[in-house]
Order: C-alpha cells, then structure tokens, then sequence
C-alpha cells in the first residue's frame, strides 16, 4: 500500500463478536497489509478507548463509546467501522471534523433473526425447553403444547425481518395477518399477508410477533392495553428491542394468565440480571442472539475487513456516514 509508505496499517478491534464465527476476516485484513489487535472483548467507554487508539489507522467498533476523549487520541485514525448499524454512540461531528471515515453495516441479519423468531414459536407452544429441562432431570413426564400449524401469526412490522418470517409460517399453513404503519400492498400479496388494525390483530392472534424499532414511538408499544386484548391460549413472541415491550405488563398478563406464554430474545437491559420473567416456566429466554449464526456472523465481519480496506486504500466506503469528510472529486 503505496499510502502507508510500505508500512502495516494497524487495526483495533474493539467488536466483542469480530473474528468469533470465522478467522476469514481477520486473514483478509493480514493479507492486505494490515496488522491487527484486539482490545478487551467488552463495551469500552470512552475513556478506556482513547487509552487504546493512539497508533491505529482502524477502528472496528462494536457498542462502543466513541466522543471527545478518544477521538482526540486517534493520532492517525482514518477510518471507523461500527460493525452494526446503529451509529448512536459514535461522536460523528467530532470524527468528521478530524477527518475521519466512519461507516456502520447494512442490515444483514434478517434470514437469522426469522429463522430464532419461528424457532422461539415452536418452542413455546411445544414446551420444547422445559421438556428438555424436566428429562434432564430425570423425569418422563410429556408436557402437553399447542400446535403451530394452521394457526393465526400476527405480524406486528412487515419489513425484512417479519417478511422472512411471514414466508417460513406459508410452511405451517399458517394465516398470516400484519400490522404496519407503512403498508405495502404488494408486499402483501406476494406474501399472502392481511393488513388489519392493531386492536385485530391482537385479538385473533394465536402468536403475536414483533419486529419494531425502538423508538420514541415504539418505547413500551405492547403494554397492559394490548395484552390485555391478546387470547388466553396467545403466545408473544419478541425478538426486535426489549424496549417495545413493557416488561412488567407482560410480567403480570403472564402470572395472570391473560396469554398462554411469551418467548424473548431481547430485554429492557441487557444482560437481564434479576428480571423477573427470567423465573417463569412459562416464557423461553434467549441471549438477544437473533445475528448469533456463523453464516451472519461471518458476512457481518467480512463487510467490515473489506471496507476498511478500501478506506485504507484511500476509497470510499460503502455505506459512509459522514461524506463531507472526502475531498470534493470523491463526494461529487
């Protein structure tokens, strides 16, 4: 790399996921001149990073804290890779007004979160962990679930996610009922989906499913109120945010009985120590592990190798956040 002067670029991996599914990625970087190191394998605030960054051309973030502090570090930073897609925690004024590229991943994820999604919906209707748990233990007693196919699914969000899933349930004959703010009516019929009202929906929904984004809007979009217009015999499945959910109105239409079970991918905080769902036999937890696959994990990171790369190369990145940092020839 003519750039570099013949030298190693060098990486900071702060991802705690980056290289964990495939050494593919980290390969690819070593193969084009770069040298890479990894830092703690947890969330580093602001602070700790700017301890790390000094000497580093790259930076593969996971939800790390990046502001003032170790932006002020980066000494010879020229690009920023937050492998995922929310830039939330990233100071971006402050990196463009240092000049440095930063980019975040296109959503990738949505085969594997659908695939955890009808996964989860099997094993709560089925009992299928607490079968598991009970023989186990030395027990040969066959709990008693509900059948999946033939039933309702309402799928609250219509987007990637709840699409990939829409198209599994067609396998379990299953009727296919939508909420979306921004419907589309031939998205819909290609998937063989009704758009109906939220109130509806809830209502006939033998499994609810959410694919939201938190947002203001969305923040505790599932509360007491629409629980509480669920069926007794319904299963709430969330594999989205926790915060669409008002954890402690599920804790109560559950230990009431207002709906038959719930399965949660993800949580109001995270990890979820001392949440009280967490106790009850009727809900199936998982670790928020809907990307968590080898095929995800791995495109996840090659896309990051292969764009900080280009960045070092002096291209432009795909998916840059900040293109008022590049030269007007490149921006243009």
């Amino acid at each position: 790399m003519k750039e570099n002067g013949g030298r190693l670029y060098r990486v900071l991996v702060t991802s705690t996921t980056f290289g964990l599914a495939s050494s593919s990625p980290v390969e690819y970087l070593q193969e084009h001149q770069c040298e890479v190191a990894f830092g703690p394998r947890r969330p580093l605030r602001d602070e700790e990073l700017a301890r790390l960054l000094p000497g580093f051309h790259a930076l593969i973030a996971g939800l790390d804290e990046i502001g003032p502090m170790s932006l002020a570090a980066a000494d010879v930073l020229r690009v920023v890779a937050r492998r995922g897609a929310s830039l939330d925690l990233i100071d971006l004024r402050g990196a463009t007004e240092r000049g440095i590229m930063v980019f975040s991943l296109p959503r990738m994820d949505a085969e594997s979160v659908a695939d955890l999604t009808f996964g989860l919906i099997l094993a709560v209707a089925r009992l299928i962990p607490q079968a598991d748990r009970r023989i186990r233990a030395g027990h040969w007693d066959r709990p008693i679930g509900r059948d999946v196919w033939g039933k309702n699914l309402g799928i609250i969000g219509l987007g990637r996610i709840g699409s990939a899933v829409a198209r599994r349930a067609r396998g379990f004959s299953m009727r296919l009922v939508a909420f979306d703010r921004s419907p589309d009516p031939d998205l819909a019929r290609e998937l063989g989906v009704e758009y109906t009202d939220l109130p509806t929906l809830l209502q006939g929904a033998d499994f609810v499913t959410l694919h939201l984004p938190l947002t203001p809007a969305t923040k505790g979009f599932i509360s007491f109120q629409e629980l509480r217009m669920m069926k007794p015999t319904a299963y709430l499945i969330n594999t989205s945010r926790g915060g669409v959910v008002d954890e402690a109105a599920l804790f109560h239409a559950l230990t009431h009985k207002w709906i038959a079970g719930a399965a949660v991918d993800v949580f109001s905080e995270e990890p979820p120590w001392g949440n009280p769902l967490l106790g009850l036999e009727n809900v199936v937890c998982t670790p928020h592990m809907g990307t968590y696959t080898v095929e995800t994990l791995e495109a996840m990171d090659m896309y990051c190798a292969r764009e900080v790369v280009r960045a070092l190369q002096g291209q432009v990145p795909q998916g840059i956040a900040n293109p008022e940092v590049l030269p007007q020839s490149d921006s243009g």
